[in-house]
């Protein structure tokens, strides 16, 4: 096998070769110094990378990904897990000596037979089609009416569309998100203070007259004022919950 081969400068405008991508054109070239003597390579994918590219980052899924598209523009041919050949080889790459008959000047010279076997034009399979990735949105905050309905019937004694509008300002207003928003309403709608039906306030805290929620801590119990019950619910002191004494207002 010689060790350099032709690269004529016309690959540059080849119109087969401009088809490809950068990484392509690279793999044709990486490839051609590694051709014997009739333009032929290994057909496996694994010998044929242990043999040109040894120290590449380039897996074996990619590399046949590489000669797919080689083969597809008809710069090579290629029999799996046979033979790679190179189309045109013979114009392209003039071993010396090879267009004399018996005479060679250097030994040397001689142009090796292949021990790799010929193509042979087989039927191949259409690449599968690449379906596009299209992201699809898990959860919405904008709750479905089936599901609404069904957390009536499911929670009776409270104003579900109260709470709903309440607590889509809570989401706006605090730009929180979950995983699931039909769990997390659910988990809205078991708690105490989420609004009743027909007005009758369900509701652990006490409201000062200002209108402010009021909540007590467990230990100390210092008073605090809050302006919705839902932050009274998450608050804490001293390490601990809030609760709503009604003997610590007066009433």
């Amino acid at each position: 096998m010689a060790y350099a081969r032709m690269l004529h400068r016309t690959i540059a405008i080849d119109s087969r070769f401009n088809k490809l991508t950068i990484k392509e054109q690279w793999g044709f070239m990486r490839l051609l110094p590694f051709a014997d003597d009739e333009g032929k390579l290994p057909g496996n994918i694994t010998e044929l990378r242990a043999l040109t590219m040894p120290l590449a980052p380039i897996r074996d899924g990619e590399l046949e990904k590489l000669l797919e598209s080689i083969e597809d523009v008809g710069l090579i041919r290629w029999n799996r897990d046979s033979v790679i050949e190179y189309a045109g080889w013979k114009k392209n790459q003039k071993i010396k000596g090879q267009d004399y008959e018996g005479f060679y000047q250097k030994i040397g010279n001689r142009p090796k037979k292949s021990f790799l076997p010929d193509y042979v034009k087989e039927e191949r399979k259409p690449r599968p089609a690449i379906e596009p990735k299209i992201k699809v949105k898990v959860s919405s905050s904008e709750l479905s009416r089936a599901f609404l309905r069904e957390m009536v019937d499911k929670f009776p004694d409270k104003d579900v569309p109260k709470a709903y509008e309440s607590w889509l300002d809570y989401l706006k207003s605090s730009g929180k998100s979950y995983k699931d928003y039909e769990a997390a309403f659910r988990n809205v709608l078991r708690r105490e203070w989420t609004p009743a039906k027909n007005g009758v306030p369900t509701s652990k805290f006490k409201r000062a007259p200002s209108g402010s929620i009021i909540g007590y801590c467990r230990k100390c119990d210092a008073q605090l004022f809050f302006e919705h019950e839902w932050q009274a619910e998450k608050a804490s002191h001293c390490g601990r919950g809030l609760t709503g004494k009604e003997e610590k207002y007066g009433n």
